[in-house]
């Protein structure tokens, strides 16, 4: 396992492979993507935890699709 922390947009973008900083922004603050904040409110992430969050939203996602083909 991976225990660095990856610091600002660009390198949480990097890992990933999502480049725009609005969207990893947007993924915090509405899907729960596990980013921290350090003092000046630098965003620092663990990818330990982001590998994890994927699978978890992943599951989420695919668990709503099927609900919403079993309504129609």
């Amino acid at each position: 396992m991976r225990d660095y922390f990856l610091t600002g947009w660009r390198q949480i973008g990097d890992f990933l492979g999502v480049k725009d900083p609005k969207a990893l922004k947007k993924y915090s603050d509405k899907y729960g993507l596990p980013v921290r904040r350090l003092p000046g409110n630098q965003p620092v992430a663990i990818p330990a935890e982001i590998e994890i969050w994927l699978v978890e939203f992943d599951t989420r996602r695919r668990a709503l699709e099927k609900k919403k083909k079993s309504k129609k």
